[in-house]
């Protein structure tokens, strides 16, 4: 798996996944072959903190950059949850991003409403969460590429070295958005596995791991009653994001707390999945897919910002589900 090297004077570049050779006694950045300059936070908690490599997979349209904007924003108020537990931005790149998003918060802007720097190909998304809850501490690793990158079966190598050797993949699909485009769940199931399997990835050999998100779902009309009163009753989210200083909370999640909301996203994974085989166009089509490659899927529902909300109002729902089973797939590994 990905991870922990045996020697403790290489690495593994979070851009290209190939191992680095770095002085431990004195950490720094590093540049990788790749020309991605590692930094030297990221050095230094190598081998404390065990990286999390997650490779975003989803349309135009889809979410993927709002999601990111909205985790983050999340995980950065962590510390009302986790009392012994925080999020720190690892690259130059994340700790401006982080600025900006807090800025716009504090101004009551959705979140995407301030122009940021433009990410290109050759970086990441990198956050430190140091913790001593049940994941323990992580490096949080994360690469979004372009949704024209998925469009078609024959995706170009070059765009995904991230994709083919990450085993876990979060997947966001916007089923609004595909109805008036004619798309289907089948179809970005398809691209997602052929993707793979035209560079060479063996299935049966190598463990895959997907985590399908359908966000903006409070649009989705034919969501049944239980899933959306699921998506509509995130405890974590008025804490983690108030509306206001004056309803900063704090709630322990922590020991049964936790063991008990991880315990209902596994069921409520299994609610959707039944719904997406029964009513979902071309969903049992792309189930039977994913069975057929023995590809370990969950499924989450979730609005980054809450679409059916009022103007300028943010209601994000289940914004923190793919993250944890991300962490949960991960943690299976050791």
């Amino acid at each position: 798996m990905l991870g922990f090297l045996g020697r403790k004077d290489r690495i593994i570049c979070p851009r290209c996944l190939s191992e680095v050779r770095v002085d431990t006694r004195n950490p720094k950045d590093t540049k990788c072959n790749c020309d991605y300059v590692i930094p030297q936070l990221y050095v230094r908690e190598y081998g404390v903190a065990l990286p999390v490599y997650i490779q975003m997979f989803g349309w135009s349209q889809s979410g993927k950059s709002t999601w990111l904007d909205v985790l983050r924003l999340h995980l950065y108020g962590i510390t009302k949850i986790w009392s012994d537990s925080y999020v720190e931005a690892v690259a130059q790149i994340d700790i401006d991003h982080k600025q900006i998003l807090r800025t716009e918060r504090v101004k009551g802007l959705m979140p995407g409403a301030t122009p940021k720097k433009t990410r290109d190909q050759n970086e990441v998304y990198l956050n430190l969460l140091k913790s001593g809850q049940r994941w323990s501490s992580r490096l949080i690793v994360i690469m979004d590429h372009a949704g024209e990158s998925f469009e078609r079966l024959d995706v170009p190598v070059k765009e995904i070295p991230f994709l083919l050797g990450t085993p876990t993949t979060i997947m966001l699909i916007c089923l609004p958005d595909m109805e008036m485009t004619g798309k289907t769940f089948f179809e970005v199931v398809q691209i997602y596995v052929r993707a793979l399997e035209n560079y060479g990835v063996n299935f049966k050999k190598a463990g895959r791991r997907l985590v399908i998100v359908f966000s903006k779902a409070d649009m989705i009309i034919n969501l049944p009653i239980n899933l959306r009163e699921y998506l509509e009753t995130d405890e974590l989210a008025p804490i983690l994001m108030p509306k206001s200083d004056s309803e900063n909370t704090h709630f322990s999640f922590t020991g049964m707390a936790l063991v008990d909301y991880l315990e209902r996203m596994g069921r409520f994974s299994e609610a959707i999945r039944e719904w997406v085989s029964t009513s979902v166009e071309d969903g049992q089509a792309g189930l039977l897919k994913l069975k057929e490659k023995n590809i370990d899927t969950r499924f989450v529902i979730m609005s980054s910002i809450g679409q059916t909300a009022g103007a300028g109002e943010l209601r994000p729902g289940r914004v923190l589900d793919p993250f944890f089973w991300a962490l949960e797939f991960q943690s299976r590994e050791k």
